[in-house]
């Protein structure tokens, strides 16, 4: 079977779909429908990550300015700062739901914190990165590693981290990737995670500021 024959590309009803035998695969997600649902996340996190498995590809809804380094803004901004290295890419923003592909270096340490405005699923991509959250592992250190076939033996596994769930984790002695799939509350617009992070109840200014302007708003 050729590949044309394979992915058939559809536009209908305003959304763009892949055909994948007799599967159809929206290619961008209802937001209109699920925009007032409690359990938007959820529902978000489900088919951006069923899409990923039937498609052999992450969705992709970028915009132009899409990479950012963790120590530039936000948190770890100073010369010489602990989070010189890692680096993400927005594959995907729509409203208020967004996805980051968070890179890390080898032997980094990710400290425990929150994000007060965002509730994520933290999502296994690849390397020896060791997610705890409230302090215990996500998955055991040995139960992470490569494959026959050089892939990740948790590839696509999820937690779901609320926004007052203290989480982080080390990474081993290779470098490792995940995604964080976000769903962006109180008002404040989709950033990048590092702009809205708290360690010991302390928010970074990027979060503290836009909140604030929401709360001027509704008085």
């Amino acid at each position: 079977m050729g590949f044309a024959s394979f992915f058939e590309k559809k536009m209908k009803g305003g959304y763009d779909r892949v055909k994948m035998g007799e599967n159809i695969v929206k290619t961008e997600f209802d937001y209109e429908k699920h925009k007032d649902d409690p359990r938007i996340l959820d529902r978000f996190a489900s088919w951006y990550l069923r899409s990923a498995r039937e498609l052999k590809a992450l969705p992709i809804k970028m915009f132009f300015d899409n990479v950012v380094f963790f120590n530039k803004g936000g948190v770890g901004d100073d010369e010489g700062s602990e989070f010189l290295g890692v680096s993400a890419i927005t594959l995907y923003r729509q409203e208020q739901l967004q996805v980051q592909l968070v890179l890390a270096p080898a032997n980094f340490l990710i400290p425990e914190h929150t994000h007060p405005n965002v509730d994520s699923y933290e999502t296994f991509i690849g390397g020896p990165i060791h997610f705890e959250k409230d302090g215990k592992p996500i998955i055991p250190k040995e139960n992470i590693f490569a494959l026959e076939d050089g892939t990740c033996s948790v590839f696509l596994r999820s937690s779901k981290v609320p926004s007052s769930t203290p989480h982080g984790g080390p990474v081993g002695d290779s470098p490792a990737s995940f995604l964080s799939i976000q769903h962006w509350k109180n008002g404040v617009k989709p950033t990048s995670v590092h702009e809205d992070w708290a360690e010991d109840g302390a928010e970074t200014a990027a979060a503290k500021t836009e909140w604030e302007k929401e709360q001027i708003k509704t008085v």
